[in-house]
């Protein structure tokens, strides 16, 4: 039987990064892409592409056990996908808020929508953090110790640590199913798949910039804002401190 995870959470928190280190697993398939399972204009078909997904999963690796979805947008979705799929588990990714809200800017050029989505996936993500079925993950941990989160995270799923998952740049993947690894630049669109293609054939790297240099000087103002009145509260209700 093979087992549903779902990692999910604000873009940009890593989401990518960690599906690309666990579907490198013997054990898990993860399909290159966001499945959007189930978003709105899936809803009656949910059924039917989650078991052509699994089908997709034994055609892969024949000892699959787990199929691994990553979808940022489900975490609006969690609470049906639990009562869809028996079992299933969640990943939830979280990020520092500044440089979530500083790469969400970089894709869109919209401050207001960056901090927004910031805000409400991660208010989500709050909600969902007493069940049992669901494991926090911080980007900035998964950075600074793969191994020991990788761990953490295989106990969740009832699954051994590989030593290929801190190694999984070597095994490379056309993410979005684009066939070049050409280096994209992080506007919305092509341009954005591009970009997140060469990255998940990278190795590890932390962001070197702060936020405050990848956005707008006239910006800082209403981001210092937005985490002065509740930005700051959520990150802690996240584990940041």
């Amino acid at each position: 039987m093979i087992e549903f995870v779902m990692i999910t959470g604000c873009g940009h928190t890593g989401t990518t990064l960690l599906a690309r280190m666990l579907g490198v697993h013997s054990k898990i398939y993860n399909p290159p892409y966001e499945t959007n399972l189930f978003l709105a204009y899936n809803a009656l078909q949910w059924e039917s592409l989650l078991e052509s997904h699994y089908l997709d999963a034994k055609k892969s690796k024949e000892d699959c056990s787990v199929f691994l979805e990553k979808t940022p947008r489900h975490i609006w979705h969690i609470d049906y996908a639990r009562k869809a799929v028996l079992n299933a588990k969640f990943i939830l990714m979280t990020r520092n808020g500044r440089d979530v809200v500083a790469s969400l800017y970089e894709r869109t050029g919209d401050i207001h929508a960056s901090i927004l989505r910031y805000k409400d996936d991660s208010l989500l993500t709050i909600r969902q953090l007493d069940e049992q079925s669901v494991l926090l993950v911080r980007y900035e941990d998964l950075i600074a110790n793969p191994y020991l989160e990788l761990t953490n995270i295989m106990n969740f799923i009832n699954l051994k640590f590989e030593d290929l998952m801190l190694n999984f740049h070597e095994n490379t993947v056309n993410w979005f199913k684009l066939e070049n690894t050409e280096k994209g630049t992080r506007r919305d669109g092509i341009e954005h798949d591009k970009l997140r293609n060469w990255q998940v054939n990278q190795p590890i790297f932390h962001h070197s910039k702060q936020w405050n240099e990848r956005i707008p000087k006239k910006y800082w103002g209403e981001v210092d804002r937005f985490f002065e009145d509740c930005g700051d509260v959520i990150m802690q209700k996240l584990g940041y401190f």
